[in-house]
């Protein structure tokens, strides 16, 4: 992070941490260690960090095994902002429990014609 730039900064960590395939695995422990220490650099710039919660995943989705994951560490970005004294974003209730808006929207691609 750069000093002097920004007042504020919003930090989501954990999404991909999550898409382990064995549940057991999954590192979203590493990914609330990796979230205080974004919190921290942060703070030593003096840039006002805010932390956001995971959005929901699709379990059917291609990469859905880590669904089951997001509220405990939902509820562990809580318990850090709580700890931490920060504002939370809640994105994962945003969503407000619609998965098909937490699809990716790609445009189309454009096909362009060859000028001569």
């Amino acid at each position: 992070m750069s000093t002097g730039q920004y007042d504020v900064v919003l930090i989501m960590e954990g999404s991909n941490d999550l898409f382990e395939p064995d549940p057991v695995r999954c590192r979203w422990a590493s990914a609330a260690a990796a979230l205080r220490s974004l919190v921290g650099d942060a703070k030593a710039t003096g840039v006002r960090p805010l932390l956001a919660t995971i959005p929901p995943m699709n379990p059917a989705g291609r990469r859905g095994s880590g669904a089951m994951l997001v509220p405990s560490l939902n509820d562990r970005i809580y318990q850090i902002g709580a700890a931490e004294n920060l504002a939370i974003v809640d994105v994962y209730a945003a969503f407000n429990g619609n998965l098909s808006a937490a699809r990716r929207r790609r445009p189309a691609p454009q096909r362009r014609r060859a000028t001569r």
